[in-house]
């Protein structure tokens, strides 16, 4: 049923859980697991050693879904990309032909919801696959 598995993440806790989710979940289909972390760009300004700071942590993430995936004998791939993480999390969607997204979202509700469109909505407004988001520990 599912063949390519992706997981966008931040290292954050949620997506930490959703990476969990994401391996779980191609475990028991035999799936690949792709994470993806997203650089967020800044503008032109931003000095090199913020920038290789971002790549860092961006890498970081990605090897987390590496070590999970691994840990569960599954094949992994891991991509770093940058700009704005919910053009490019599509982007890398219509590129690719998953068979499952897996997100972390944090659940907001009311105004901050209103104010602070997120980028697991875009991916739920954006996918044409099924996409299973995955909540906050809170």
């Amino acid at each position: 049923m599912y063949d390519h598995v992706l997981v966008p993440t931040d290292d954050s806790e949620t997506s930490r859980r959703a990476v969990d989710h994401a391996v779980s979940l191609a475990s028991e289909f035999g799936a690949t697991v792709h994470g993806l972390s997203v650089v967020e760009s800044t503008g032109t300004s931003q000095r090199d050693q913020l920038r290789a700071d971002l790549e860092d942590e961006a890498r970081a993430a990605v090897d987390v879904v590496e070590e999970a995936a691994a840990g569960a004998g599954l094949e992994c791939t891991t991509t770093v990309r940058e700009g704005p993480p919910a053009e490019e999390i599509r982007d890398h969607m219509a590129q690719y032909e998953f068979d499952l997204i897996v997100v972390g979202t944090e659940n907001r509700t009311g105004l901050d919801r209103v104010l602070d469109h997120s980028v697991a909505e875009d991916i739920l407004e954006h996918s044409i696959v099924p996409v299973l988001t995955v909540p906050g520990p809170e």
